[in-house]
């Protein structure tokens, strides 16, 4: 981690920003005391659409499997969809409240 005080991250910020974008953590300190920490965005991980594929299917057999009637709206949020599957599951029914 570099350390570097106010006044240099003003005077060089394009040069810290770099920096920072490939992958250093940055110190900033004031009066010989660290104030904050500068560090990198993580960077979005790409999901296997695969694997989602796989997981979707396995939920939909497990629906079947135990007589859950679930149709998806494709025009529906997945916080939706999610809350409109917990309505239709009898194991969860005594916990969610119905919505109007």
């Amino acid at each position: 981690m570099t350390t570097v005080t106010a006044k240099q991250l003003r005077e060089n910020l394009s040069l810290y920003l770099d920096r920072m974008e490939a992958g250093e953590e940055i110190a900033v300190i004031r009066h010989s005391a660290i104030i904050g920490r500068l560090k990198p965005a993580q960077k979005a991980r790409k999901g296997n659409g695969m694997a989602v594929v796989a997981a979707i299917g396995e939920y939909h057999k497990y629906l079947d499997d135990n007589g859950i009637k679930f149709d998806v709206d494709l025009n529906k949020s997945v916080k939706e969809l999610y809350h409109e599957a917990l309505n239709n599951d009898p194991k969860y029914a005594q916990y969610v409240t119905k919505r109007r």
